[in-house]
């Protein structure tokens, strides 16, 4: 049994739920609850009337045709107006309220007291079981009846108005009357259970869903608001507060001006017509908070009345500031993704994958502006060297100062590339003419020879440089980069800076492919060998000593060193084949020193091979391994080798020849000559080229050659002339003081047996030997 004013039970472990709710159902019970009660007391209002009738025939009738009137006109009105069954009953329940004060009214002055005495007798039983509850007053019936009917009746009885028998008339009637309020309460008490258990559960359940929705809000980071139009007032949810920063959030208004432009400009515009007009929206708006700026999803769309009219808006807010910044973070790692993809880390150039995209574009756009397109290919010469040397990190500095020299001299439109390694290439939009791109090619390789200054240390690289144009060479991609490659690689083996390709250079390349492809395996079928030019003294005809030349026996015939050596020095396999002309000479040398003869033997050094960082110990190896006299080994290098690294090459030389060697510079005059390194190098000789000697005496070649000679003598150094084939030229350069000459007109080179047969037949003659 329920009292009037008892509240359902809670969860004290639940969550807080909407306390408006909470007011609306506690309304609603108590609501009930007085309709309840209201009833009780109408009904004993009927039942006093028809017992009134009995009595009072007449008022008996007035006063139970009232209530009846009333209630039927009640029903009439409410079933016509099509009310709910709530307002129904709440409309029926406060009419017969207000009927049963009427006739409260009525029974309180009316003459019979006893008429009064039984009405009230019987509110008494009714508010016993309502305040007592149903059991209670049943358990206590009898001594209930007993105490009221003394404590009304008796004083009745004691004045003389009732006789006893009459009073338990009246006692019996009460009790019966009593009994059927009792009975009548009974049945609607329990209608009221029912009907309170059903509003409990409808709590609990709407509790429930209360607390279940908060707790998606906030699993979510999504809070929800509704504008209801009639009203004008806003719902908003406690997460949606949380996300917004706004606590006593109570205006949709203050929720607007939270947000930022233009996007609170854009959400009022779509609230104004969501307002007016079925509509949805979806809106991306941010505000910034102290802990930084917060992006949220606003979407919303228009709830519709029966009549079709738009009677709120309902929409929800997320914050997606955590998705926007993940978002963010995914963006700049794919950017930096693609920047790996298309840039190369070290310098900030294009890549290859990149250069190749950029190339099929920039082709296709000349063919459709009818405009000439260059490719450039640049390969840097003794940048391994650099690497072996002094390492990668001096290395990577340099191809970076590199790729800025290259940059700076090429226009914003032009696209510079690096491929990998020391190969860099620039696309030349809208090129004027070949020569154009030739000069600009040029520029490009006079700024990359200057020097550079890392960490205290001087340094210079060349670079070689193949030129093709489009449409004239090709409009493949594939077949453009391919030609001006083989214009780099002829510049390279023609000791060119600048090459344009021509279509004959690729059948020259071919044929150093198929010759490089050769030497490969010439080492293993013992296809090298070496023959020794005689070296001679001009005053006495003797020999001094002999050059050591490799010599390339392929198929049957002799292959000439110019055609192979230059392939065998940018396939880097110089090193290798430079060591062995090492081992062979060094052995040949042992063997002349142990018959006898105290001879020099001259090595060509490759500037690659001089540049290996291991040069020097592999020098002095081999000296150990053979046993052979330092003195006697003349190493024969070129200006080219001495001044691509200064520093390198004075640290170089200086070790040799405190081991004892004998250093040459061979070609002399057909380089970068300078006072400066043959001051500052331990040089001992000096070998004037061949092209200065083989117009002798008819041109000026003559001048060269004897300042050469000049030059050297007054340096302290040794001249010897290469190439001299006939007894003028001997003679030029006897008179003119040059102390050792070879060529042909000494001695062709001579196979090792052969040489060992010379210095037998001059050991055993003092005659000097006659040139014919």
């Amino acid at each position: 049994m329920y009292r009037l004013f008892d509240q359902p039970k809670t969860d004290s472990n639940a969550l807080p739920v909407d306390k408006s709710f909470d007011d609306k159902v506690l309304g609603s019970i108590l609501h009930e609850r007085v309709l309840a009660l209201s009833t009780y007391l109408c009904v004993v209002g009927l039942l006093w009337g028809f017992a009134s009738s009995f009595i009072f025939w007449k008022r008996g009738i007035i006063v139970a045709a009232v209530p009846f009137s009333v209630m039927g006109t009640i029903l009439l009105l409410a079933f016509v107006e099509r009310m709910r069954w709530l307002k129904r009953l709440t409309t029926i329940n406060l009419f017969l309220a207000t009927n049963y004060v009427g006739l409260l009214f009525v029974s309180a002055c009316s003459e019979y007291r006893e008429s009064t005495i039984e009405f009230h007798f019987a509110l008494i039983c009714l508010m016993a079981v309502q305040l007592l509850g149903m059991k209670a007053a049943l358990r206590w019936f009898s001594l209930t009846i007993v105490a009221i009917f003394i404590s009304l009746y008796s004083p009745v009885v004691a004045d003389g108005q009732l006789t006893l028998g009459n009073s338990l008339d009246h006692l019996v009637s009460a009790i019966a009357f009593a009994a059927t309020i009792l009975w009548i309460c009974e049945h609607a008490e329990r209608s009221f259970v029912r009907r309170t258990a059903q509003l409990q559960r409808l709590a609990d359940l709407d509790h429930e869903k209360s607390r279940m929705l908060r707790l998606a809000e906030e699993t979510a980071s999504i809070g929800h608001w509704r504008l209801n139009l009639q009203s004008g007032e806003t719902v908003f949810s406690d997460e949606l507060k949380r996300i917004c920063h706004l606590p006593e959030l109570d205006h949709l208004d203050t929720l607007l001006k939270r947000f930022d432009s233009p996007g609170q400009d854009e959400l009022r515009a779509a609230l104004k017509k969501a307002s007016v007009a079925e509509s949805s929206f979806s809106l991306e708006l941010s505000f910034v908070q102290d802990d930084g700026e917060r992006h949220i999803t606003c979407r919303g769309f228009s709830e519709l009345g029966p009549n079709g009219n738009v009677e709120a808006v309902f929409g929800v807010i997320r914050d997606e500031t955590r998705l926007w910044e993940t978002t963010q973070r995914l963006s700049r790692k794919a950017e930096e993704l693609n920047q790996l993809a298309i840039i190369d880390p070290l310098t900030g150039l294009s890549n290859r994958l990149w250069f190749r995209n950029q190339l099929e574009t920039m082709i296709e756009n000349a063919m459709h502006q009818q405009e000439q397109l260059a490719l450039i290919v640049l390969d840097m010469d003794g940048f391994k060297e650099i690497n072996d040397t002094l390492g990668h990190a001096i290395g990577d500095l340099v191809l970076i100062e590199t790729a800025k020299r290259i940059s700076s001299l090429v226009t914003e439109k032009d696209v510079v590339s690096r491929l990998g390694g020391d190969e860099f290439t620039v696309i030349v939009r809208s090129a004027e003419s070949i020569d154009h791109v030739a000069t600009l090619s040029q520029k490009i390789v006079d700024l990359i020879r200057e020097p550079m200054h890392f960490e205290n240390t001087k340094m210079q690289v060349g670079a070689s440089i193949g030129i093709s144009a489009c449409p004239d060479d090709s409009r493949s991609a594939d077949e453009l980069f391919t030609f001006a490659d083989t214009a780099m690689y002829d510049a390279k083996f023609s000791s060119k800076d600048v090459s344009v390709y021509h279509p004959s250079m690729t059948e020259e390349l071919i044929h150093r492919k198929k010759v490089e492809s050769q030497l490969s395996e010439a080492a293993d079928r013992d296809e090298f060998s070496l023959v020794f030019q005689p070296q001679y003294q001009i005053q006495n005809r003797k020999v001094i000593g002999f050059e050591a030349l490799i010599r390339w026996n392929h198929n049957g015939k002799v292959v000439s060193p110019a055609d192979f050596i230059p392939v065998l020095e940018s396939s880097g396999r110089i090193i290798e084949t430079g060591q062995w002309i090492l081992d062979q000479a060094f052995q040949q040398m042992k063997e002349w020193q142990d018959a006898g003869f105290d001879t020099r033997v001259a090595v060509n050094i490759s500037p690659v091979q001089f540049r290996d960082p291991d040069f020097y110990d592999r020098v002095v190896d081999t000296l150990n391994r053979h046993g052979v006299c330092p003195e006697n080994v003349d190493l024969e290098i070129t200006e080219g080798a001495i001044i691509s690294d200064v520093t390198h090459t004075a640290a170089t030389l200086k070790k040799l020849k405190s081991v004892g060697c004998m250093i040459s510079i061979d070609d002399f005059g057909t380089g970068y000559s300078s006072l400066a390194y043959l001051k500052n190098f331990p040089i001992d000789q000096l070998k004037i080229d061949q092209a200065f000697v083989k117009d002798i005496p008819h041109h000026d070649d003559g001048t060269i050659a004897s300042s050469i000679v000049v030059l050297g003598l007054s340096l302290g150094m040794e001249v010897l002339a290469e190439g001299v084939e006939t007894k003028e030229q001997l003679e030029f350069l006897h008179m003119h003081d040059c102390e050792f000459f070879q060529g042909f007109l000494g001695s062709r080179p001579l196979p090792a047996k052969e040489c060992m047969e010379l210095l037998l037949r001059q050991q055993q003659s003092d005659t000097p030997l006659e040139f014919a």
